[in-house]
């Protein structure tokens, strides 16, 4: 004689004993659709672009220096009449200095997007 294993959650004459709640919900058959959906897989593609900015900014500072310089030799000869010899030079020297600064300011702007790839496994 071959025993048989009572389930807990049945009573003496084999009927069903759990509450509404405790029942196991029935697995759903496989179709087509759930067995693709099953073997479909997801590819996360993670994309930035980068972009660079650049601004520049030129500053120029012009400075002049001018110097005069005057030189007055006089001269006197006397013999039987007296000659008098002015003579003034001027030298006038400029000097003109341009300074030119150029200041370059990058900004960097990163943008990520994200793709999302999906395929099925045959």
């Amino acid at each position: 004689m071959v025993q048989q294993r009572k389930d807990p959650l049945t009573d003496s004459n084999g009927e069903n004993c759990r509450r509404e709640s405790e029942k196991l919900p029935k697995r759903p058959r496989r179709t087509t659709e759930t067995r693709k959906a099953l073997s479909q897989s997801h590819i996360y593609l993670y994309i930035y672009h980068k972009y660079l900015t650049s601004t520049f900014t030129a500053t120029t500072t012009t400075t002049t220096t001018t110097t005069t310089t005057t030189t007055t030799t006089t001269t006197t000869t006397t013999t039987t009449t007296t000659t008098t010899t002015t003579t003034t030079t001027t030298t006038t020297t400029t000097t003109t200095s341009i300074t030119t600064t150029i200041t370059a300011t990058t900004t960097e702007t990163i943008k990520f997007m994200n793709h999302s790839i999906s395929f099925f496994i045959c």
